[in-house]
């Protein structure tokens, strides 16, 4: 569990950087971990997971090396680190069809919905590219909307309380 005040943003006086846990919990990246650090608020990468950072680091350049030592420590401290959850494909799924439903234009909902509909496996590729022919207005309703169901993701994590209603 957080400490009380990262529900506020704040973690031992010090602001938890809003804009790289976007970007964390936005990451879809295989090998990439993303940790709150729960004594400073930083968010930190870990590329290759904290798992086998004891390999001989001789041969590495300095970036890998303190990609290294950074996994060491996280795995060292675990109660200083909390892993930062990535958005689940599914509630991302429901956050585009509770979208496309606010579509005014006929035309472009009911494109949103069919794309939704009959995507298989790259669904997300799909809505955006329908999106790209959407007008201007739409698209950036689109990314408030988006980033509003983030902040709210986002807000509920840190809140301790994170569920599949998001």
């Amino acid at each position: 569990m957080f400490p009380q005040r990262a529900c506020k943003g704040i973690i031992n006086g010090k602001e938890i950087d809003r804009e790289a846990l976007i970007a964390a919990v936005e990451t879809e990246l295989p090998d990439v971990e993303h940790f709150l650090d729960l004594r400073t608020g930083e968010i930190l990468i870990v590329v290759g997971g904290i798992n086998g950072a004891d390999a001989d680091t001789a041969e590495l350049d300095e970036v890998a090396r303190d990609n290294r030592e950074l996994a060491r420590r996280v795995r060292a401290e675990p109660d200083c680190f909390e892993p930062v959850p990535a958005i689940d494909p599914e509630a991302g799924f429901r956050w585009m069809q509770e979208f496309a439903s606010t579509v005014a234009d006929d035309r472009l909902r009911s494109k949103l919905q069919k794309v939704l509909r009959e995507c298989e496996d790259k669904c997300f590729e799909a809505f955006r590219h329908a999106l790209r022919r959407a007008p201007e207005q739409e698209r950036e309703r689109w990314f408030a909307f988006r980033n509003e169901k983030i902040s709210e993701f986002i807000d509920a994590w840190l809140d301790g309380r994170i569920n599949d209603e998001l």
